[in-house]
Formats: C-alpha cells, structure tokens, sequence
C-alpha cells in the first residue's frame, strides 16, 4: 500500500511539541509494520522545513528532511511542469476553498499516482475526496 503524507504529519512526528506527536508516533509504527509506502513531495518537504526551523532550529529541520530523504520506505516525488500544471488547474477548480497551492500538489500527486490515503492531521484531504488515516487531537 501507499499513503501520501502531508506537512502537518512530518511535522507531528519530528515536533515532540505537535498536539499530534503521540499519534503520528502510533500511526507511524503501524505504516512501518504494514511495510507501508510513504509518498511526499518537494513542496511538501518545503513546508516541514520552514516550519521546523520555525519552531526549533535550522539543525533539527535538516534532520528530518535527510531523515525522510534517505528513508527506503519514502519516495519523494519532485514535480515537474505537467504536475505544475495539473495542480494549477486544481487550484483554479478548488477556488472556493482555502487549500493551498502546495495543498493542490498534493491531490494531483495524489491522482496521477492512484493513492487514496493521505496521512494529514487536517480535513483539506477529506474535503478533496480522499482518505485520511489519522485523527486529530487539536
């Protein structure tokens, strides 16, 4: 199986402080014995890397970015011009919502690659069609 994972779930489980850690911590062990295939993207490694160094340290945002990138369970897909394009498209469909452009890139991945499940600790997953596999405590 594969799962995409979004920011806010790379982000619950390298943040100690996340209001989510503990469950990313659970959610990630289970995806490991499932031998689970993680799937992310560039924007999404982005995201995390902003945001951690925004809430611990340039250091512990590199971390976890070569932690992911070095990952065999984790293929990061890098977008190119006809995924670009695809998720502008999204973006202009999607325009009475307040998903991100990253958010967009994410659902065309998502599509184009036939992954259903996302990991994310919000609902724009849900409100896009897809499923999610974990549940928020905040």
């Amino acid at each position: 199986m594969r799962v995409f994972v979004d920011t806010s779930a790379w982000v619950a489980y390298f943040d100690k402080k996340d209001t989510n850690h503990e469950s990313a911590l659970k959610m990630w062990q289970q995806l490991k014995q499932e031998k689970t295939i993680l799937c992310t993207t560039d924007y999404i490694l982005d995201e995390m890397l902003t945001l951690l160094k925004i809430r611990a340290n340039s250091d512990a945002a590199l971390i976890a970015v070569n932690a992911i990138i070095q990952s065999p369970s984790t293929e990061v897909i890098w977008i190119k011009e006809k995924l670009f394009m695809g998720a502008l498209k999204l973006f202009e469909k999607y325009n009475d919502q307040r998903f991100s452009f990253t958010d967009c890139i994410s659902f065309e991945v998502m599509k184009t690659s036939n992954i259903q499940k996302a990991f994310a600790f919000d609902l724009d997953f849900l409100k896009a069609g897809f499923e999610t596999i974990a549940k928020t405590v905040r």
